[in-house]
């Protein structure tokens, strides 16, 4: 899909930026929760001890420094903007239905929707009209770039 193509292309020049200055990716989802992406480079410590007495054993401890690990935050961003997209239209969707007073019941698992048979029609129009809220309505992926220029630019101010 050339639009999806060129998100990816644009999500990874963003985080190419904020990684240059070391910052971790931060935005808000549509339903208000702030996500922090930022993994941290490990480094191995080897160390040998005596294990039940039985003699020295090499053992490996990773442990975090204050490095950010750029290519996990380039590789993983897409993925958890996805995820956490596919949360915050659950989450909308069950304040919408409460909301009008709708008690349907609802199964989620991840991005996949189920109801009663009796129900899912109207299930499925109130998820369609959620995603058209977070997409179109307050059209959330320019509200998202917005806030990461002002982050960029926050930094490059100090």
């Amino acid at each position: 899909m050339p639009s999806l193509k060129l998100l990816g292309e644009y999500l990874d020049s963003l985080t190419r930026i904020l990684t240059e200055f070391d910052l971790p990716v931060i935005w808000i989802t549509p339903a208000g929760m702030k996500i922090k992406l930022s993994p941290v480079k490990m480094e191995d410590i080897k160390a040998k001890i005596n294990l039940l007495g039985r003699g020295r054993e090499k053992i490996t401890i990773s442990l975090p420094t204050l490095k950010l690990n750029k290519i996990k935050v380039q590789s993983s961003l897409m993925p958890n903007l996805i995820h956490y997209l596919d949360a915050c239209n659950i989450h909308l969707l069950v304040k919408d239905l409460l909301k009008i007073g709708k008690y349907l019941p609802i199964y989620t698992i991840h991005d996949c929707f189920s109801s009663t048979p009796n129900n899912i029609l109207e299930l499925d129009k109130i998820i369609k009209s959620t995603f058209l809220k977070i997409y179109f309505e307050n059209n959330y992926l320019e509200e998202m770039h917005t806030k990461i220029i002002a982050q960029i630019k926050s930094f490059l101010n100090k």
